[in-house]
């Protein structure tokens, strides 16, 4: 777990992930994505849903950047999307937002949008 962290870091700092980075993401996904739910979960009940909302958002975009180069990522996915798609509602809840859409798909990964009136 602690090696799917670090490339999780070393990806927000540079941006960048290789054939063998996705690979390990592939094999670790669901504990990474339940580490992640855990963080968005407290972020959000300690009343910092903006920073529940950055952690969403980073792990949507690392796993984009991941299924990018091993599309089973996003397969994988499809295992835990209620959950993903609860966390993202609680979220959106908490901020405000009037609507919420999920999209997962190939090439594009993963892409969660929240929206609110203005």
């Amino acid at each position: 777990m602690e090696q799917i962290l670090e490339l999780a870091q070393k990806w927000e700092q540079g941006g960048v992930i290789t054939q063998e980075d996705a690979h390990l993401i592939y094999e670790l996904l669901e504990p990474y994505l339940e580490y992640e739910f855990n963080q968005i979960s407290a972020l959000s009940s300690q009343g910092e849903p903006e920073a529940g909302l950055g952690v969403l958002v980073k792990t949507t975009n690392f796993l984009s950047a991941s299924g990018n180069k091993v599309p089973g990522i996003i397969t994988k996915l499809q295992k835990t999307i209620k959950k993903y798609q609860g966390h993202a509602r609680n979220l959106g809840q908490k901020l405000g937002a009037d609507s919420l859409t999920i999209s997962v798909g190939f090439p594009s990964g993963v892409s969660v949008s929240l929206t609110w009136a203005i």
